[in-house]
């Protein structure tokens, strides 16, 4: 029975060991691809779309200088631009 004991406890120490180190040993090309939720990216697209109009709008009034409209602009049509390349990468 003492000889059993340390035995268990060298088992489960080893066990628990292994669960902690094979994330650090696992290659990076194990990892999981992200999976894009179509309607998630649809819904950030609409978003953006929004906050171009209100970007328009609030140049519009005179609440932003040319500058930091077209800045904001050409952000925001890139981001747009990014979430539709994945949409179609993602459905096709």
């Amino acid at each position: 029975m003492d000889l059993f004991m340390p035995l268990i406890i060298i088992f489960f120490f080893t066990i628990g060991i292994m669960f902690i180190v094979q994330p650090l040993i696992e290659s990076p090309g194990a990892m999981p691809q992200p999976v894009f939720d179509v309607d998630e990216m649809k819904r950030k697209k609409q978003i953006l779309y929004r906050q171009i109009k209100e970007l328009e709008t609030d140049f519009s009034v005179g609440k932003l200088s040319q500058e930091d409209y077209q800045k904001s602009r050409d952000i925001l049509k890139r981001n747009v631009s990014d979430i539709i390349q994945q949409i179609r990468h993602t459905s096709s």
